[in-house]
């Protein structure tokens, strides 16, 4: 890969902005730019660890434990996005569990250097294209269509997640449903997390049939 001029100074704006993010459970990105000739490079936090799925399973973690493990996932993912950023690949494969129980986040912010090149510095990362760097198994609709990817892109995925670490299953879905009938954000999926754990009312539904008169 080979940045063209024009973004070299993009990219290394970026990586910079990048490097300054700190968050406990997201591995940093320390550096990125640009040498002679064009070519990119990354400087990443090095993370010795398991990742999320199989670290629960081996550690025969209850329900309750997997969720209050999520809740680190979901700190790390709604820091990112208030400064508006997007992982755009979470999947388990990109989060590990360390010796000591800490949750790390990886490659935080290079999808949006990878995938953007061609994006003017002025565009909103909250509305870009996400190319091709995602993982279909785990994408919502949207970056698998082609089409513009926010926030509820990533929530989608860490429902995904969610599920996996419950059910040790993927999702398989056995009905036509919307994107409507989602999560959006992270805080809304939080909160129905909490609100479970402490046996309260969840602010969805579960689908009903209504008869017409007559």
């Amino acid at each position: 890969m080979r940045v063209a001029r024009g973004g070299a100074e993009r990219f290394r704006r970026e990586g910079s902005f990048l490097a300054r993010l700190s968050q406990p459970h997201s591995a940093r990105l320390i550096d990125a730019g640009v040498v002679n000739g064009g070519q990119p490079y990354l400087v990443l936090e090095y993370v010795e660890g398991e990742q999320i799925d199989r670290w629960c399973d081996a550690k025969i973690l209850s329900i309750e434990a997997r969720v209050r493990l999520f809740f680190d996932v979901l700190a790390a993912v709604a820091h990112a996005h208030h400064h508006l950023i997007l992982h755009r690949d979470l999947k388990p494969s990109n989060i590990l569990v360390t010796r000591d129980g800490d949750v790390k986040l990886l490659d935080f912010g290079i999808a949006k250097l990878l995938g953007d090149e061609a994006t003017p510095a002025g565009a909103a990362a909250l509305t870009e294209k996400a190319g091709r760097v995602f993982t279909p198994q785990h994408a919502a609709p949207e970056p698998v269509q082609g089409q513009d990817v926010t926030t509820a892109a990533d929530v989608y995925s860490l429902g995904v997640l969610l599920y996996i670490l419950l059910s040790g299953e993927h999702p398989t879905a056995l009905k036509k449903i919307t994107p409507l009938e989602r999560y959006l954000t992270t805080s809304a999926l939080a909160d129905d997390l909490r609100h479970c754990l402490n046996h309260e009312p969840v602010s969805v539904r579960a689908d009903s049939v209504e008869l017409a008169d007559g």
